[in-house]
């Protein structure tokens, strides 16, 4: 199954911390075209709008962002059940290095900030409670990662799996 991850939701929420006009916001995004855009071709495309922390951004969408991993709670069998992501997919969404993106020019990826432990407890959690978490790793350029990163995800796919 493939799906969409449309980022910058919250602003929807913040519409005017960019001096925008009052006529844009929550109400002025076209969700339902958006998301039958994304599902063109494959009808079962899952799709999320990231409002980051905020309550769910439209009924046009399948799972909750999770960014930055927060409100894992409240999940019935991998749905919210309460709370402002009531009846969405749970999914967590975090950096496993500094930052989301590597953006310090002529400089190495910093190494993992979870050690293979703190990561097995995340996925761990996250199968007990069935929702899926994404991974976000700095890359260079050319689309490599750290080698240390790509060591510390291949030994905890070995610890998950009991490799």
């Amino acid at each position: 199954m493939n799906g969409w991850w449309f980022d910058g939701g919250q602003r929807y929420y913040d519409c005017h911390f960019d001096n925008s006009s009052s006529a844009t916001g929550i109400l002025s995004a076209p969700f339902k075209q958006i998301t039958q855009a994304a599902r063109l071709g494959n009808d079962e495309r899952l799709v999320a709008y990231n409002s980051w922390i905020k309550p769910r951004l439209t009924e046009y969408q399948d799972y909750y962002g999770g960014e930055g991993h927060h409100q894992r709670t409240g999940l019935d069998n991998g749905i919210f059940s309460v709370g402002g992501q009531t009846g969405l997919q749970g999914h967590g969404c975090f950096i496993l290095e500094k930052n989301w993106g590597h953006i310090e020019q002529n400089t190495p990826i910093p190494k993992p900030k979870y050690s293979l432990s703190q990561l097995s407890t995340i996925v761990q959690e996250a199968q007990r409670s069935q929702y899926p978490v994404s991974i976000n790793l700095e890359m260079y350029e050319d689309g490599s990662v750290s080698p240390e990163s790509m060591t510390l995800l291949k030994q905890l796919r070995e610890t998950i799996r009991g490799e």
